[in-house]
C-alpha cells in the first residue's frame, strides 16, 4: 500500500498494467477515452453551463455550486401546520422541479456568476458587492420568489447565498467539509488512495457530498436505447447533471476503475462513490416538469439497481481530486487506471467493491 502511494504521488502516471481490460470495442467505445464535456453548475440545483476548461479548486470545479437558494418553511407548507420559521433549507428540484430551468449566466474570463435568467427575465447581480457576503441581498430574494413561488402556489421566504470567499481561500475555523470515509455507506476509497488527498481537498462548495460527478456519454446512450424499448421518451446528459463526460469508453466503464488519470495534467481523480440517484433525473431539464412516469427512474431499476430489488439506482461516480490548481479541459486524455474487468453496465456486477462496504 505504501509503495503505491509513494509511487502514485511522485510520478502521478502509475498506471501500467492497470488498464481497463474491456477492451476499446466492448459496448462500441473504439475511440481514446477522453473528457468529452464538461458542466459547472453555479447556482445548485439549476441550469448547468457547458465549458471548454475549468480549474480544479478545493471544492472542485471553479464556480460549481458556488451559490445556493435557500428557503424557510412557512405554516402552509407543514402538514401539521407546525414549523421553525427560522430554520433555513436548502432548495432543490427535489422541492420545486421548476427550478431547473433558471438559467445562468457566467464571465467569459472567470465563469463568475454575473446574472440568472427565466423566460427572458433576467436578474442582474452585482459583481462588486455580494462575493464578500454570503447573502445575495433583497433584490436577488424578491426576485427568486417571484418566479419560484408560483410553480408551487407556496409562499415561501427564498435568499440566494454565496459561499462567501475565493476558491484559493481557506474557510473559517469549522467550516471546512471534510470528505466522507469508508465508515458511510457505500463509500470505498481504493487502497492507497485516501492518503494522495491533500488536507486543503473539501467535500464540494454547495454539492450534496462531493466535489466532482463523473459519467460517460455511452451510460446515456444505453439508458435511450432501453428507454426506446420500453416507449419512453429519450433522456439527456442533462437530466444527470454530471461535472465531467468521459467520450471512448463503454458505458459506465467509470464504475469499474478506482482512478481515473489525465497523464497530460498528472493528475488523479479517485473513484470513491456510486451516485445514488434521487428524483432530479425524472425532471426534464427543458420544461422543469416531472415525469408521471418516474422516468427515466422506472428503467434504471431495471438494470442499475443498488442492490436487486431495492429501489435505489446508481448512475454516475462520485470522484476526488488529488491536487488543485489545475485546469481541465475537454479533450484531455484520460485513463482508467485500477480497473475490474469489464462486465457490462449492470449495478450489481459493476459496484461489487462498494457492496461489501456497505454491507
Amino acid at each position: 500500500m505504501a509503495a503505491i502511494a509513494t509511487g502514485l504521488a511522485s510520478a502521478g502516471l502509475l498506471f501500467g498494467g492497470y488498464l481497463l481490460r474491456a477492451g476499446r470495442a466492448a459496448a462500441g467505445a473504439t475511440a481514446r477515452p477522453s473528457v468529452g464535456q464538461l458542466f459547472v453548475y453555479p447556482v445548485k440545483g439549476c441550469a448547468g453551463v457547458a465549458v471548454d476548461s475549468a480549474q480544479l479548486t478545493p471544492y472542485g470545479l471553479a464556480h460549481d455550486r458556488e451559490y445556493m437558494i435557500v428557503y424557510r418553511k412557512t405554516a402552509d407548507m407543514a402538514s401539521n401546520n407546525e414549523c421553525d420559521e427560522s430554520v433555513w433549507h436548502f432548495l432543490t428540484p427535489r422541492v420545486v422541479p421548476g427550478m431547473i430551468r433558471l438559467t445562468p449566466r457566467v464571465a467569459a474570463d472567470s465563469c463568475e456568476l454575473v446574472e440568472m435568467s427565466l423566460d427572458g427575465d433576467v436578474l442582474q447581480l452585482d459583481r462588486e458587492t455580494h462575493l464578500a457576503a454570503v447573502d445575495c441581498g433583497d433584490v436577488a430574494a424578491a426576485w427568486l420568489e417571484s418566479k419560484l413561488c408560483p410553480m408551487t402556489r407556496t409562499a415561501m421566504r427564498l435568499r440566494l447565498v454565496h459561499l462567501g470567499a475565493s476558491p484559493f481561500e481557506s474557510r473559517p475555523e469549522g467550516g471546512r467539509r471534510a470528505l466522507e470515509d469508508d465508515s458511510v455507506p457505500w463509500v470505498s476509497w481504493p487502497s492507497g488512495c485516501r492518503e494522495l488527498i491533500p488536507s486543503a481537498i473539501e467535500a464540494g462548495a454547495f454539492a450534496d457530498g462531493f466535489p466532482l460527478l463523473v459519467l460517460s456519454s455511452a451510460a446515456i446512450d444505453e439508458l435511450n436505447s432501453r428507454l426506446a424499448a420500453a416507449g419512453a421518451p429519450a433522456v439527456s446528459i442533462h437530466n444527470f447533471r454530471p461535472n465531467v463526460v468521459l467520450d471512448g469508453v463503454p458505458p459506465h466503464a467509470e464504475d469499474y476503475a478506482e482512478m481515473l488519470v489525465l497523464p497530460e495534467r498528472e493528475l488523479e481523480l479517485v473513484c470513491v462513490k456510486p451516485c445514488a440517484r434521487c428524483s432530479v433525473p425524472t425532471v426534464d431539464p427543458a420544461t422543469g416538469v416531472r415525469s408521471p412516469e418516474a422516468q427515466p427512474t422506472k428503467t434504471l431499476r431495471t438494470y442499475r439497481a443498488a442492490v436487486p430489488g431495492e429501489n435505489d439506482v446508481f448512475f454516475g461516480m462520485n470522484v476526488v481530486h488529488t491536487k488543485s490548481g489545475v485546469r481541465l479541459a475537454r479533450g484531455d486524455e484520460v485513463v482508467l487506471a485500477r480497473a475490474a474487468e469489464y462486465r457490462g453496465p449492470a449495478a450489481p456486477a459493476s459496484c461489487a467493491r462498494f457492496a461489501t462496504a456497505e454491507h
